[in-house]
Formats: structure tokens, sequence, C-alpha cells
């Protein structure tokens, strides 16, 4: 009995430590998110900013001195530096709350997705859903979705690939999504490599998931995301959002 309470201490220890490690990583990427955001509004927005106050009151002291036409071009200067600041705020409104609304299922916010990276990366995104689909509980739809999103943008920066493919199917116990491109590759065992996937191994590892990852050098990459889930509590779920 003593062993067996030694044991149960043992592995709630173990349990306790895991769960203090899941929470430092996330708390690292979550400073790495507002890092990132800090650095869009620094780099990007704030210059634009910027540069329409110079604009605007160059616009006011050229119409002031009778310089009508000079004044025209400023001014239209001007609104295309509004135009593409505007833009930017729209993108950065998305990436922080991507639309995915209530009711509305993973595979239609991927659809959604792909439209979005293909009008702003030129990158194709062919969405499979390969199987039946139940909705999911909102707090797993929104982190697959920038689980997906997060995958399809190492695409974009690092595959050097123009198109990539997401398989969805679901069963009863579990969901799998496959996130594949026929880019550039990469070493799995270099540990340098897998660096940007961390995070994501860790994030699936908190919904008792797993990811694997297939590449090699030059012959492209796939991500196998593979997580449990409780068809009674999505079929639950379902049910909340009908009544």
């Amino acid at each position: 009995a003593v062993l067996a309470g030694v044991a149960r201490l043992t592995a709630l220890e173990e349990t306790e430590a895991q769960v203090r490690r899941m929470a430092s990583q996330l708390s690292l990427a979550e400073q790495a998110e507002r890092r990132r955001i800090a650095a869009i509004l620094h780099d990007d927005l704030q210059q634009r900013l910027y540069a329409l106050q110079v604009h605007l009151a160059t616009t006011v002291a050229r119409a002031v001195r009778g310089e009508y036409s000079a004044a025209a071009a400023e001014a239209e200067r001007t609104r295309v530096l509004l135009d593409e600041a505007l833009e930017v705020t729209r993108n950065l409104s998305v990436d922080i709350s991507p639309p995915i609304l209530p009711g509305e299922s993973l595979y239609h916010a991927l659809l959604w997705l792909s439209s979005r990276l293909l009008e702003q990366f030129g990158l194709h995104v062919n969405v499979q859903m390969l199987t039946s689909w139940r909705l999911l509980p909102t707090g797993l739809r929104v982190a697959l979705f920038q689980i997906v999103r997060e995958l399809l943008f190492n695409v974009v920066k690092h595959a050097g690939a123009d198109a990539a493919t997401v398989m969805l199917a679901q069963d009863d116990t579990r969901v799998t999504l496959v996130v594949a491109d026929t880019g550039v590759g990469f070493d799995p065992t270099a540990a340098k490599s897998l660096g940007g996937l961390y995070q994501t191994r860790r994030r699936i590892e908190l919904f008792g998931g797993r990811m694997d990852v297939a590449s090699r050098p030059n012959g492209g990459t796939t991500v196998t995301l593979i997580i449990p889930v409780n068809i009674e509590e999505s079929s639950e779920y379902d049910q909340r959002l009908s009544s």
C-alpha cells in the first residue's frame, strides 16, 4: 500500500511538472505573439500613420499657398497611404481574432482561410473533407484553426511552394488533420529544423493529441495532427447551438 501510494504521488508530481512545462511553453508562445503584434504596430502601422501626418501637413501648406494642383497630388498620396494603413489594421484584426462564427464548421473556416492566403500570398490551398464532419467544441475548433493557419504560414515562409493541401477526417474518437506541400522540405532529424514546429506540437499535446512530421530535402513536407475527441460532448454542443 505504501509503495502504491508513493507511485501515485510520483505520478502526480510528474503530471504537475508536465503541466508547468506546458504552461511555460504557452506563456513563451504568447510573448512571441505579443512581440510580433508590437512589431507590426511599430514598424508598419506607426510609420504609415506618421507618413500620413506628414503628407496631410504638406497638403494643407500647399493649399494655403494656393498651389492647388500640388495639393491635390499630395492629397491623393495621402489617400493611398490611408488605404494601406486600413488594410494593415484589418489584417491585424483578423490575425488576432479569426472570424470563426458560432455554428461554423472547421471545414468552412479553413475554406475562408484558403481564400485569404491566396489573396495575400498567392498560396493555393486545396481543402478536402474526407469524411462526414461533426461540429467540434469552440475551444478545440479555434485552436485547430490557428494551428493549421500557422502551418500554412510556414509553407508561405519556408517551403518555396505555391500550393498546399489540407485534409480533414473525423470518426467517433478522433480528428485527423493533414497539411502537405511539395516544397523544399527539410531534414526532420535536425532539431533546428523542427524548432518552428515545437510550439505546435505542445499545443496539440495539451488536447491529448500528437503531431507527426514527414519531410526530406526537396521532397516536400507532410504534417499530420491526430486529436482525440468525445463525440458525445460534440453532440451536446450541437444541441446547445440549435436550442
